[in-house]
């Protein structure tokens, strides 16, 4: 009877370790796919790339924020959080997912969400003297100002203070927002039925405040009023884009506030590309409030997170009609930016090499870390190109910015061109050649021409999209970067000389950059000495470990500049050394 018991003990244990060693390789499978996959996965389910993700992870975790323990990873706890702000799904579907339980899930949730706001003062700063400026139509502004209305869960007894003008509850969040649609202060919490305007009075007056920089300014709508550090609009006078549109502004208050809506929207579009990031803020999460609160908070933080790793999210699928088209409670309609005109694009060849250079010295200047140049580099080298530019351009943190984008989108093109099998380099014209038809069928087959329409074609018959043009070359002048407009191909332009066009962009953009790239490979002596006397002064690092932290960072001037600017030196390289230990086997 005895042995019969035991054994009917030790049947039950069995069982439930072989399940349990089920769902640790199912949730393990899942956790990989999700993380190591496709960037395109990756992105959709958490809203951030791989990359970006594994940078995450690994902040939260040397700055002992989250923790590994015996059963759940710090990768996979910021994955479930990530999911519920991304698609708003509750805590039951995660639990069903990653194969835990309901109290598991939410108690890591609230701990991932935790250690994001304590990162916050470091991805949401205010602005200063040193950020970047706006249009040239409202010199020294730094940005707009406006609220949006979140959606609320409350009891009923608080319920009626959180009711806006619709009879909906919602809380007020106000924000500031720069230029580049990183939030630079947010301030959320706030009862639906509150005024924009008394929300800002707080803002300014409570112990987190609003600073203006002095001599500088915010754009704001006619919901506020006209103040040291806030331009208004003029009242009673047509203001909204939608009003402005297919007319003529009649006089020069309607100019005005035509300008200023322009400006001003680009509160309206940070509001509307967090919101379709998170689905979490267009519903209301069945939370304390204090908890929803925190998850406003949050969302912004991931937001400019997400922004300063230089990639970008197609939130065509996920944001609804209401949110593409209208904030709610701000009115302002929000339309895409424009597309940038070639008519006042004064870079060439020789800026180019300007630009090129200058971004260089702010590397040697440690103004650029593993995910890349940091805000300030954008300001100097648009200063010093306004400075000492012959064209009389200013140069804005986003031109630098959208310049330094488009070189590496051409490099990227060169790259794969060379890359390819019938492509080669003639090193005295600086092209790339291949044949008619090697071009032909690249043109066919390659992403960045699909979405094109342009249909396969043969011998040297027409192109038949100017989409296609806008994609894949520069113009006849465009190759050389000129201040010129865009020369659209029309239909009828043979193939030969499509390709020539953009044989001369990929050509010289290619030689620029990989001369420059070449520069930015040499070690910098000055840089190298600097990182050896900063290791030399943690103690804990064995002389086997110096040795090895010497190389390492000598060889990467990214990773030695990361090390010179992190707070905790000593945690920071203790950290990459474990990792090196684990994938070298040491």
């Amino acid at each position: 009877m005895q042995v019969a018991a035991a054994s009917a003990v030790l049947f039950q244990y069995q069982n439930k370790a072989d399940s349990r060693k089920k769902r640790t390789v199912e949730r393990a499978h899942y956790l990989s796919k999700l993380t190591e996959g496709r960037d395109e996965e990756c992105i959709s389910q958490l809203r951030l790339n791989k990359e970006s993700f594994d940078y995450l992870c690994d902040l939260l975790r040397v700055r002992g924020l989250l923790k590994d323990t015996r059963e759940v990873t710090v990768e996979e706890e910021v994955a479930a959080c990530l999911h519920i702000l991304a698609h708003a799904v509750k805590n039951r579907t995660i639990a069903s997912r990653f194969l835990r339980s309901g109290e598991t899930v939410s108690r890591h949730f609230h701990g991932v969400l935790n250690a994001i706001l304590t990162l916050a003062p470091n991805f949401v700063k205010q602005s200063n003297i040193y950020t970047s400026t706006g249009p040239s139509n409202f010199k020294d502004c730094v940005g707009a100002i406006d609220g949006t209305h979140i959606p609320a869960f409350l009891p009923v007894q608080s319920q009626s203070a959180y009711r806006n003008r619709k009879g909906t509850l919602k809380q007020n969040v106000l924000a500031a927002c720069g230029f580049v649609l990183k939030f630079q202060y947010v301030l959320p919490g706030w009862e639906g039925s509150a005024t924009d305007a008394r929300v800002l009075q707080n803002a300014l007056t409570r112990g987190d405040r609003l600073v203006v920089p002095p001599g500088r300014y915010y754009l704001v709508d006619a919901g506020f009023a006209n103040a040291p550090g806030f331009l208004a609009p003029y009242r009673g006078v047509r203001y909204h884009l939608k009003d402005h549109r297919g007319r003529t502004p009649q006089d020069p208050k309607e100019l005005f506030n035509k300008r200023h809506s322009q400006a001003c929207n680009v509160i309206e579009r940070a509001f509307g590309l967090l919101k379709g990031r998170f689905a979490i803020l267009r519903t209301a999460p069945q939370y304390d409030f204090i908890h929803q609160v925190s998850i406003v908070h949050a969302c912004c933080t991931l937001h400019n997170f997400i922004l300063e790793q230089n990639y970008e999210f197609d939130d065509t699928e996920e944001t609804s009609a209401e949110d593409a088209v209208q904030n709610e409670e701000g009115g302002s309609e929000v339309v895409a930016p424009p597309k940038p005109s070639r008519k006042n694009n004064v870079f060439n060849a020789e800026l180019d090499e300007q630009l090129l250079e200058l971004m260089l010295e702010q590397v040697t200047m440690g103004r650029k870390g593993d995910r890349g140049f940091k805000d300030e580099a954008y300001v100097s080298v648009a200063n010093a190109m306004t400075a000492h530019g012959t064209t009389g351009k200013k140069f804005t943190e986003g031109t630098i910015r959208n310049r330094c984008k488009y070189l590496k989108k051409q490099y990227a093109i060169c790259t794969e061109l060379l890359n390819a099998s019938g492509f080669g380099f003639d090193n005295a014209t600086k092209h790339v050649i291949a044949s008619d038809e090697v071009w032909r069928d690249w043109i066919v087959t390659n992403d960045s021409a699909s979405r094109t329409n342009t249909q396969a074609v043969s011998g040297n018959a027409e192109i038949g999209a100017d989409d296609c043009v806008e994609e894949m070359m520069m113009g006849s002048k465009g190759c050389e970067g000129s201040s010129g407009s865009r020369k659209r191909v029309k239909r009828g332009t043979s193939l030969a000389e499509f390709m020539t066009g953009f044989q001369e962009a990929s050509g010289k953009i290619s030689v620029a950059i990989e001369d420059v790239a070449n520069k930015m490979l040499e070690p910098s002596e000055r840089l190298s000495q600097i990182v050896g006397a900063e290791l030399d002064k943690i103690p804990e690092l064995s002389p086997a470990d110096l040795d090895i932290a010497h190389e390492w960072l000598n060889n990467s001037a990214d990773s030695s500049t990361a090390f010179l600017h992190s707070k905790d030196k000593s945690a920071w390289i203790f950290h990459r050394l474990v990792r090196m230990h684990k994938e070298t086997g040491l």
